[in-house]
């Protein structure tokens, strides 16, 4: 039996908003974007010790997703739950104007958008007059946006591109697309069924992680999938096949082993959680309902501890830094009894 303990927690951020949040981007641990309901953009250079409003220039506008290739060039995607219609937005200076580059009668609830480098950039969604996904890309930054209506009816959420030519999208009944010419076409690779996904991450052309409703994965570029039985997923980000994070209504939950094993990961917080970046395996952030804004910190110097069976601990109770205590307070410990590792106590 091997039990890993997290020595990092998920700190609730301070935010001048209470709306919904629904998407986010980080450069770097400093440099970040956070987008959500009734138009809501925030930025912050410090890590998240303070934010400030960015300017949407739109009105009424969910704003979905955002991505960023430096700290200048950004773009985001989004669409009116008034009007149906979708919204682009681009940015040259960091956010502090932001453009209409694709509005209404072109793009259609659009959620998912991705950019190469400051060029090539695909965006996706749904078109709410065919009924049909929903693609659109750009080869220069967004000045011209290409408009492609697909054969499918999925509604279209998340999109990764590797290169300018090679991406894949997933959306509802099952989807997921693959894309080797930038985006003008798509063949579906996915098996199918009446799961939505939220979003994807493809490391290659052969190992691909999709989140939603449940995960799946395919380590031979969607030939066989391997599902996992975790489900309300709305969002993932992992460093590796095998080591990553996901978010959604469960919480955090992370894994060491591409999700055969998952442990969750301390929130204090119980609201939908909508999306998550993580920048190494240490640090990241997480957004959700009403406001809410998690970043992953740990004790300077301290990392995260691997305690196993083997170590033959002498029985008892023992705090995250490996010692054993008398009494507990506040915080997580484990218990050692027969030299096992028989559960972990959280008191709070």
């Amino acid at each position: 039996m091997t039990l890993i303990i997290f020595l990092a927690t998920w700190e609730l951020l301070t935010v001048p908003t209470e709306d919904d949040l629904l998407g986010l981007f980080f450069l770097d641990p400093q440099y970040g974007w956070v987008v959500g309901k009734n138009d809501l953009i925030l930025f912050t250079s410090d890590g998240g010790e303070s934010w400030e409003k960015q300017n949407s220039t739109t009105t009424n506008y969910d704003l979905y997703d955002v991505v960023f290739v430096d700290q200048n060039h950004g773009w985001i995607c989004g669409w009116s739950p008034y009007s149906g219609f979708g919204v682009i937005l681009g940015t040259t200076n960091g956010g502090r104007s932001w453009r209409l580059q694709a509005g209404t009668g072109q793009a259609s609830y659009t959620e998912g958008i991705d950019f190469y480098d400051q060029n090539y950039g695909w965006a996706v969604g749904y078109d709410i007059f065919s009924s049909a996904s929903q693609v659109l890309l750009t080869t220069d930054g967004g000045s011209a946006w290409q408009d492609y209506t697909l054969s499918f009816n999925s509604y279209l959420k998340g999109v990764d591109f590797i290169d300018p030519q090679r991406g894949y999208a997933c959306g509802n009944y099952g989807m997921v697309l693959k894309s080797t010419d930038g985006g003008h076409s798509w063949n579906r690779i996915s098996p199918g069924g009446g799961q939505t996904f939220y979003e994807l991450k493809a490391f290659d052309t052969t190992n691909i992680i999709v989140a939603g409703d449940t995960m799946i994965l395919t380590t031979d570029g969607g030939k066989t999938w391997q599902i996992r039985p975790i489900g309300r997923l709305r969002s993932l980000s992992f460093l590796t096949m095998a080591r990553g994070w996901v978010c959604g209504e469960g919480g955090i939950l992370t894994t060491r082993d591409s999700g055969q094993t998952w442990i969750p990961e301390t929130t204090n917080t119980q609201l939908p959680l909508n999306s998550i970046v993580m920048l190494d395996s240490l640090h990241g952030f997480c957004v959700g309902d009403s406001g809410i804004v998690l970043r992953r910190t740990v004790p300077p110097a301290v990392g995260e501890e691997v305690i196993t069976e083997g170590m033959k601990l002498p029985s008892g109770i023992y705090d995250l830094l490996g010692r054993r205590v008398v009494t507990m307070k506040q915080g997580i410990y484990f218990i050692v009894s027969d030299g096992k590792t028989t559960k972990i106590v959280r008191l709070r």
